[in-house]
């Protein structure tokens, strides 16, 4: 097992599992500007996925919103020449917007 999966294996035991999307979708529709703490659970070509600590949802960073850019996708995580993200980084984000109607939730990262 590598690093990246014991480390996904170890956020889904402790409680932050995805929860059904039908949770996120109108939960989060009034929630935009609030502030959380997450954890990368997935490192896609497009951003990453953050899986919100103590509310069992998860929603996205886009690549193109990350400070320090640009990022590349290698097989450690996400990779810009000042920084990297890996799954298991805990993170600070806000709710950038919410869509029920997509079932998507895009969050912004915290300095």
């Amino acid at each position: 097992m590598c690093i990246r999966d014991r480390r996904s294996c170890v956020a889904r035991h402790e409680g932050r599992e995805r929860a059904p999307a039908h949770v996120g979708r109108g939960h989060f529709a009034g929630r935009v500007g609030e502030r959380f703490a997450g954890y990368v659970v997935a490192v896609k070509p497009f951003g990453l996925v953050v899986q919100l600590a103590g509310v069992g949802v998860s929603g996205t960073i886009q690549t193109d919103t990350l400070p320090e850019g640009p990022y590349r996708v290698d097989k450690m995580g996400l990779v810009s020449a000042k920084r990297r993200f890996t799954v298991g980084d805990a993170l600070q984000v806000e709710v950038a917007s919410a869509s029920e109607e997509l079932a998507r939730i895009e969050l912004t990262l915290l300095p």
